[in-house]
């Protein structure tokens, strides 16, 4: 596994190994991170486990990745909204309706000011 802090703008670092543990109910994969280089500012736990699961938008434009780790096992995304971290992502499948190659992190102090959702997601 490979964190990259993105604030400083620091080479991707290695902190684990991540070993599939199961299957998720609605497709996704279990998993642990081994060999964990625990690090506060990224994860303070000794522990790490997650699930991540892929969807299909109906339109066939995005794919979304949805990421979710916790500091006990977890079998569902949800769990890293309560118990951990939740994130999502997307990758554009039509390069002609949508072009990432400008694209950059916003400042996070920014994104505070202006995200709906912050109240939910940085509880």
């Amino acid at each position: 596994m490979f964190i990259q802090d993105y604030t400083t703008m620091k080479e991707a670092m290695e902190v684990g190994d991540v070993e599939k543990t199961g299957n998720a109910e609605r497709g996704g994969v279990l998993f642990k991170v081994k060999n964990w280089k625990a690090d506060p500012k990224i994860w303070p736990h000794e522990q790490m486990y997650g699930i991540f699961q892929e969807t299909y938008g109906e339109q066939q434009v995005f794919n979304f990745l949805e990421l979710a780790f916790s500091e006990k096992p977890i079998n569902a995304l949800a769990e890293g909204l309560h118990n951990g971290r939740y994130f999502i992502g997307l990758t554009c499948l039509d390069a002609k309706i949508c072009d990432f190659s400008g694209a950059s992190p916003i400042p996070h102090s920014v994104w505070e000011d202006f995200s709906p959702a912050k109240n939910f997601f940085l509880q």
